[in-house]
């Protein structure tokens, strides 16, 4: 079993590993083309789901964002950066949830996928770009959750289950910052290591000068 495991896993990984993107974003692609299976899979499930009983709306938003994660699992394989593919991701990810949020549910327990957010941007775009999405998105679910002035539409959430949520998807995101920040020193501080180690070798061992002089 762990055979087979370990076969998938290297066939998928030689289809989605450039030499030029470097062990990291390899890594990356792997782990997202997982996720976005995953989150594939679930959205389609709930969207037939919904269809069948009668929720159109959902049914429609479920199907396009499904459609939208099966378009960047698509390209995931493209060559060169593909930065634009995770701003992809992040931006159905934040419409489903916001989605969500608007609909409430059972006395507003949809608003509680939202905490998944954080972990699925700082991941995906690092603490820069992934601290201002969070940002962006907690004033529109604040938005939605205060709405002000009543404008709109949504599932009214007590004004103590609003500060509740709030000061915990802070603590989520902060959580979620840190580490990253951290893995990413930790990584960085690795590569150098290696290099260093890379000219110690090469210093301690020097090519032959017959290969050396040869074209």
């Amino acid at each position: 079993m762990i055979k087979k495991f370990t076969d998938v896993w290297n066939r998928l990984a030689s289809k989605y590993w450039f030499s030029e993107i470097g062990v990291e974003e390899g890594r990356r692609r792997l782990l997202v083309f997982f996720f976005n299976l995953i989150g594939l899979v679930i959205l389609a499930t709930f969207s037939a789901i919904d269809f069948v009983q009668g929720n159109l709306v959902e049914s429609i938003v479920e199907f396009f964002a499904s459609m939208c994660m099966f378009f960047c699992l698509a390209r995931l394989r493209s060559p060169g950066r593909i930065e634009w593919i995770y701003h992809s991701i992040t931006a159905t990810t934040a419409a489903v949830f916001l989605f969500l949020a608007v609909d409430g549910g059972v006395q507003g327990e949809k608003i509680y996928y939202s905490f998944v957010f954080p972990v699925v941007t700082f991941f995906l775009l690092g603490t820069g770009k992934g601290m201002l999405w969070n940002l962006a998105f907690f004033v529109c679910l604040m938005m939605i959750c205060l709405n002000p002035g009543g404008f709109l539409d949504t599932y009214r959430y007590p004004q103590e289950g609003v500060v509740r949520f709030g000061v915990v998807f802070i603590l989520i995101a902060m959580l979620n910052y840190t580490y990253e920040r951290v893995r990413k020193h930790t990584q960085m501080s690795l590569e150098r290591e290696k290099e260093k180690l890379n000219g110690i070798n090469v210093k301690l061992h020097p090519l032959p000068e017959s290969i050396i002089g040869q074209p």
